[in-house]
């Protein structure tokens, strides 16, 4: 292997690992949502805090949302949803709001959105 290749190759290997960086964890998330979404359980929730996580996404901040998650079965847990969040869409995020959500039970507890 000439030298050229192998430093095509090394910056290739670096490329891929900062876009897998810097996607992967939301590549990843949107998919357990997904799944969540669609196997898990209906519940109510209450936003207890928002905060920034320091990404950003097409000038859209992500958020760290806590969450007072009540199921039906009437005993609450708190759970954290990570979510890219609009300016627009702040309002409904906002401490004491209430959200419908779909969890799947277990040690921790898997929460996500309801769009």
């Amino acid at each position: 292997m000439s030298d050229n290749a192998i430093v095509i190759a090394f910056f290739g290997a670096i490329a891929l690992a900062t876009v897998a960086f810097a996607y992967g964890g939301g590549i990843i998330r949107d998919f357990r949502d997904r799944q969540v979404l669609s196997d898990g359980l209906p519940a109510e929730a209450r936003v207890l805090g928002l905060e920034q996580t320091g990404n950003f996404f097409n000038n859209m901040p992500e958020m760290r949302i806590r969450l007072d998650v009540t199921p039906g079965s009437g005993l609450s847990f708190t759970a954290e949803v990570v979510r890219v969040v609009g300016t627009a869409d702040l309002p409904r995020f906002m401490p004491g709001q209430s959200l419908s959500v779909r969890y799947q039970p277990g040690p921790p507890p898997r929460v996500a959105l309801m769009p």
